[in-house]
């Protein structure tokens, strides 16, 4: 299995803390953290970063074929790209959408999320752990039945929303978000497995 990690304009020039820890984490930090946990859950990845709408719509359609699914963190185009959500929808690889930080934290225009159409899950708010989450949850959606019968929204470790068609073998979905111990780096340990933080419950929407 072989994922897309696609970061949009800037993200490559973030830093990331977390309360209680010292140090940042730059976007070098972030995808070998990343690139660790998939590893550990035998996910090949492609990573790419671009600051170029274009470049993010090249990718997205060369992805058909050359992997099974795609993590992506739009950057600021999440709020206005209508083009980068019609190759979403073009495209046959299921996606996932990652931000790092939530949405109602920020500029009330930040709210509106234009991308978020195109993508089958959504894991908002969550820090750098956002990605992992993601992968995990695309890799048993894929494990399943692999076709777009599944929808989650996780905000700030929370699910807000998930939704399945019928189908004949259930997805698992992941259904409560278990947030480190204060004071602990997501970090500490790297090459971990991160799924014992992540509660994954099979059919849970069964019909």
């Amino acid at each position: 299995m072989k994922f897309l990690i696609l970061n949009g304009p800037n993200i490559n020039l973030a830093r990331w803390s977390e309360p209680g820890v010292p140090g940042e984490v730059d976007y070098t930090g972030l995808m070998d953290y990343v690139q660790a946990g998939c590893d550990q859950l035998g996910i090949e990845t492609d990573i790419c970063q671009s600051n170029h709408e274009g470049d993010l719509i090249d990718e997205i359609q060369s992805a058909p074929g050359r992997v099974d699914g795609i993590v992506l963190n739009p950057g600021g185009y999440a709020h206005y790209s209508v083009a980068i959500l019609d190759a979403l929808r073009l495209c046959s690889v299921p996606a996932v959408e990652v931000m790092l930080d939530a949405p109602d934290e920020r500029e009330p225009f930040r709210k509106t999320d234009v991308v978020s159409f195109g993508c089958q899950g959504h894991f908002i708010g969550e820090g750098p752990q956002g990605y992992l989450h993601a992968c995990i949850w695309l890799a048993q959606l894929l494990r399943t039945d692999g076709s777009s019968k599944a929808h989650i929204v996780m905000s700030n470790g929370l699910a807000l929303s998930v939704i399945a068609a019928r189908c004949h073998t259930p997805p698992f979905v992941a259904t409560r978000h278990l947030p480190p111990e204060r004071g602990k780096s997501f970090l500490k340990g790297r090459g971990k497995s991160t799924a014992g933080n992540f509660l994954i419950a099979p059919n849970a929407l069964a019909t």
